[in-house]
């Protein structure tokens, strides 16, 4: 079959990927770089975890990633996913640790009760309640993931075509319109993240291009070795979900949070501010000792398609299987993802496989949280 994929993030790269594998002719279009430094996929690091508050499907659906991304790093030879397991506090809001804790009892998913008595040095216990602790999730290393994804897809032969932007799908034809031409596909794979309203006007009315920024530091030398051991960690507050994703050797210190997300255009990329930056550090200031011994050595900016209840938007029209919506939460499952549309536009696997990725569960009861 010959299949074209459209956008060249972590889906788009996986699908073509399982793909080839299976033996098909593949072309990959992306409206700018592949990877595409404006995508949501193109960062240091992103956070793996099974943490997703009332939303147990996606906390399942997260075990199975881990382990295909296990699977990725076998088969490529590249290290891309350190397991360093992930911690959930509660801070100044406890209503989603506590839907989360009831969601991974409930999936089954073993985890531990942290006490503040063992909140690591680096936070401040006087804010924070008992922890919600996995050895599930770590640390997704995401440009070495993308770049490796890369070269193995040109030795492949899969034909990657950057800076050909695509204006229009045929989705009952397979026929897909760039501005150098057209061609036709026995199945067409549309995965463009917060490029979906310029292709489907539709889901462009649903689903809003939201800019996302993070920070990079270095901690205050007291607490180096302490963050070198330390989980992923989120805490919750009223305003937000805080991330701090742990160093790793070529990838700092991140910290980001759903309280600095707005509005974007992806084809205008904006640069990040300092003040945006500084915004990002002062949401920790409450849960971090020393936070003003941080230093800030860089910053990364990603657009992504945020869905209003939080769940995914995969579907299937005629020749083409369509995936939004990602909420900035779609990288940790990419390679598992990938390896089902595959299955799906190749005939592997019935169409309602698709049904796991859209249903999630309904929006969590407490915030609608965005995830990173």
């Amino acid at each position: 079959m010959k299949i074209i994929v459209v956008g060249a993030g972590i889906v788009g790269l996986s699908v073509a990927l399982a793909l080839a594998d299976r033996g098909h002719s593949v072309i990959v279009f992306d409206s700018g770089d592949i990877p595409n430094p404006s995508s949501a996929s193109h960062d240091l690091n992103r956070m793996m975890r099974v943490h997703y508050g009332a939303q147990g499907q996606y906390a399942r659906l997260a075990v199975e990633a881990a382990a295909a991304w296990t699977e990725l790093e076998r088969r490529l030879g590249h290290q891309f996913y350190v397991q360093v397991g992930a911690c959930l506090w509660p801070g100044s809001a406890s209503g989603w640790t506590s839907a989360t804790s009831k969601t991974l009892e409930d999936a089954g998913i073993n985890f531990d009760s942290v006490p503040q008595s063992s909140i690591p040095r680096f936070l401040n216990r006087a804010a924070l309640g008992n922890g919600i602790a996995t050895q599930d999730g770590g640390v997704l290393l995401a440009d070495r993931v993308l770049h490796a994804l890369v070269a193995n897809l040109a030795s492949k032969g899969v034909e990657l075509r950057p800076r050909v932007k695509v204006v229009d799908v045929n989705s009952l034809d397979g026929v897909v319109r760039t501005t150098e031409g057209s061609d036709q596909a026995d199945a067409v794979v549309v995965a463009v993240g917060a490029w979906i309203g310029m292709l489907d006007k539709d889901l462009g009315r649903r689903l809003r291009a939201i800019r996302s920024i993070a920070a990079y530091a270095l901690p205050p030398a007291e607490f180096s070795a302490d963050w070198a051991a330390a989980r992923c960690t989120m805490i919750e507050t009223r305003e937000s979900l805080l991330y701090a994703i742990p160093p790793y050797p070529g990838a700092p210190l991140k910290l980001a949070g759903t309280a600095n997300l707005r509005e974007g255009d992806p084809d205008r990329p904006e640069p990040v501010t300092q003040a945006e930056i500084s915004a990002v550090v002062e949401a920790f200031r409450p849960y971090f000792v020393g936070i003003d011994g941080y230093q800030i050595v860089g910053s990364a900016v990603g657009y992504y398609a945020d869905p209003p209840d939080k769940r995914f938007v995969v579907r299937h029209v005629g020749r083409t299987v369509t995936i939004s919506g990602c909420g900035g939460r779609m990288f940790k499952f990419g390679p598992l993802l990938g390896a089902d549309v595959a299955d799906i536009v190749s005939g592997r696997a019935d169409v309602s496989l698709l049904d796991r990725w859209s249903r999630g569960a309904p929006q969590d009861a407490a915030i609608g949280l965005m995830s990173r």
